[in-house]
């Protein structure tokens, strides 16, 4: 059977692979199963290297990524130092570091290797300043109270005048 280029039927492959486990020769399997004596001592080196009847592949598929292994590790750790930094300054701290041009999209590509979101940055935020969190609270309670703090959102502003109308907060006066 002339080679093809394309892989053997299971059947085949597996007479075959039993063959050469019970150590029959090249020449013995290949009259038995119709395969060429090249195919066979093919598939032995490939089991002996390997251990799987055909090689792996050694190219990896796909766009090559810019950043190298320790450039990625180096983002890790920056991004494990301030879980909130947004996307430009990661790219502004791969320049500074590693004198890597990266574009945004790279960056996000980067990100999703990583496993990386903004909820889990969100997370991680949280969970690294809880002292500061309660440094903070404990300030604003030393100097203000509830009442005089007041929110403002732009659901209130009139679009018509530009102006900030308060409603609850009149609402609440005129009681």
């Amino acid at each position: 059977m002339p080679g093809t280029g394309h892989r053997l039927q299971p059947a085949v492959l597996q007479a075959i692979l039993d063959r050469i486990a019970a150590c029959e020769s090249d020449r013995a399997i290949s009259r038995a199963t119709g395969a060429s004596r090249n195919t066979v001592a093919k598939l032995r080196l490939s089991l002996e290297f390997w251990g799987v009847p055909y090689p792996p592949r050694c190219v990896r598929l796909g766009r090559p990524s810019i950043l190298r292994q320790a450039q990625r590790e180096g983002l890790q750790a920056y991004l494990n130092g301030s879980p909130g930094a947004y996307m430009d300054e990661m790219r502004d701290f791969l320049y500074d570091e590693y004198d890597v041009r990266i574009s945004l999209a790279s960056v996000y590509r980067e990100l999703e290797k990583m496993r990386w979101s903004r909820k889990l940055a969100t997370k991680r935020a949280k969970e690294q300043s809880e002292p500061l969190r309660r440094l903070y609270l404990a300030r604003m309670a030393q100097h203000y109270k509830a009442e005089q703090i007041v929110a403002l959102d732009e659901s209130a502003c009139n679009d018509i005048h530009g102006q900030i109308v308060f409603k609850s907060f009149w609402q609440t006066l005129k009681r």
